[in-house]
C-alpha cells in the first residue's frame, strides 16, 4: 500500500498527506451518494471532524497535473502550452526600441 501511495502520483506526496486526501475523497463520495447533489466543504469538514480550512488545503493538494503538450479540447491542433502567454516576452515594437 505504501509503495502504491509513493508512486501513484506525478509529484510524490508524503504518505500521511495521501491518506488525508483519500479520507476527504471518501467523505465526498459518501455525501454525494447520500444527498444526490453537490456538497460543500463545510459538510465534508463536519463529517471527518476537521476544520474547513484544512479540508480546502487537502482538496487543493489533489489537483491533477496536465502536460503543456496536451491538446486543447476545443481545438486539438493546439496545445495547452500554445495558449499560455509568455509574460516576459517583448512585443515586436518593444524589441525595436531596445
Amino acid at each position: 500500500e505504501r509503495a502504491i501511495m509513493n508512486q501513484s502520483r506525478t509529484i510524490r506526496l508524503p504518505v500521511h498527506v495521501v491518506k488525508e486526501i483519500n479520507l476527504v475523497l471518501r467523505a465526498i463520495r459518501h455525501l454525494e451518494a447520500a444527498n444526490g447533489r453537490e456538497i460543500c466543504v463545510d459538510q465534508i469538514a463536519h463529517l471527518i471532524d476537521r476544520p474547513s480550512d484544512e479540508v480546502r488545503r487537502v482538496m487543493a493538494l489533489n489537483e491533477r497535473i496536465a502536460s503543456l503538450d496536451a491538446p486543447l479540447q476545443v481545438d486539438p491542433s493546439r496545445t495547452i502550452g500554445d495558449v499560455i502567454p509568455d509574460e516576459q516576452l517583448l512585443e515586436p515594437d518593444e524589441l525595436l526600441q531596445a
